[in-house]
């Protein structure tokens, strides 16, 4: 028993380090990979969020515009909630406009900020 605990004490203890060698007699070379899979840099990078972004409000803002009308249509006459359908009406059309005009700021702001 005295003999394994002490070869498990001499194994944690001391631990050797090993270093592959490369053909040129120095440290490996390695490559890093890049986990996001994008190009450049953090231009490119907002560039595909905004994108995404887009893509996303512009499948969801038919469906709000049909909850708006269902909203609309089901109100019953009842002014809060044909005020709510208003709401979510303008709102969502608030929002397909800052979507869209939001690649064209930046293409404005950068042409300036590179200019």
């Amino acid at each position: 028993m005295d003999h394994f605990l002490q070869e498990i004490i001499n194994f944690v203890f001391n631990i050797d380090f090993v270093f592959a060698q490369s053909a040129n007699g120095g440290l490996p070379s390695f490559q890093i990979i890049n986990p996001i899979g994008i190009e450049g840099g953090v231009e490119d990078i907002l560039a595909r969020i905004i994108s995404f972004v887009r893509n996303i409000a512009l499948i969801t803002a038919p469906i709000m515009y049909l909850w708006a009308g269902f909203q609309y249509l089901t109100s019953g006459g009842d002014d809060k909630k044909i005020s709510s359908a208003k709401s979510t009406l303008i709102w969502t059309t608030v929002g397909i406009l800052i979507i869209l005009t939001a690649e064209g700021i930046i293409y404005i702001v950068r042409n300036l900020l590179t200019a």
